[in-house]
């Protein structure tokens, strides 16, 4: 429901500027995302920081330019955003030890508002600039390790922050063909608060106020970008 109602504010905004010119399409690329987990086990315990190897995931959007001006526009986009990180642990067995990879998959609806500036090569080539608020909703957490009886017995799924909240800024590059739009986008996630924020005694009884686990994320988007003129 809350993601139903995200995508008819988007589809209400787009009727709102229906009487206007509007540019209207599509974003699609890739996410590469590190995961970052910081934690103490207990008061007696030192800080750790851990991090996975970068992994690649899906985005997808689609994205509108709501207030166009002559050297700024104002694009809104809503679709799905994945953040995945790749954590090894080691497995000892007897007389052997061997690495596992676990992978972890965050799926999101996001939303997305960017002020884009654009510096003009030629009449059909320009460079931009963006930066503007995003909106992410946890739709899917592929991993139930943080459940009661999992890795480090950490609390459960219902500490997950199911909102993330921040910014995304970037630059690209776009070619104007007629009424389309083609670009190519590179943009970097910055985020005001946690995916998981856990403080207090373990799940498991050990443990005693000084436990906290966090998990963190940075996350770069490279996207193509198609845009019609309507």
């Amino acid at each position: 429901m809350k993601y139903s109602a995200s995508l008819l504010f988007f589809m209400s905004a787009l009727a709102c500027n229906a009487q206007n010119e509007l540019n209207i399409g599509f974003k699609t690329g890739l996410s590469y995302t590190k995961l970052i987990w910081e934690l103490r086990e207990n008061s007696g315990f030192p800080e750790e920081r851990i991090e996975s190897k970068k992994k690649a995931g899906y985005f997808f959007q689609l994205s509108a330019d709501l207030i166009k001006r002559k050297h700024w526009n104002w694009n809104s986009s809503l679709g799905v955003l994945q953040k995945n990180g790749e954590f090894e642990f080691y497995v000892f067995r007897q007389n052997s030890t061997s690495v596992s990879p676990n992978i972890y998959k965050w799926t999101y609806l996001s939303f997305t508002n960017l002020a884009r500036t654009e510096l003009a090569l030629n009449k059909s080539i320009y460079l931009t600039g963006n930066i503007g608020p995003r909106i992410d909703y946890l739709i899917k957490n592929s991993n139930d390790s943080f459940s009661v009886g999992g890795a480090f017995f950490y609390r459960d799924n219902g500490d997950i922050n199911k909102i993330n909240i921040g910014l995304s800024g970037g630059l690209g590059i776009m070619f104007q063909l007629n009424k389309v739009k083609l670009g190519l986008e590179g943009n970097r996630n910055i985020n005001f608060n946690s995916i998981m924020n856990v403080k207090g005694p373990r799940a498991d009884g050990y443990g005693d106020e000084g436990f906290y686990f966090k998990v963190k994320d940075n996350t770069f988007i490279l996207n193509t970008l198609l845009l019609i003129a309507l």
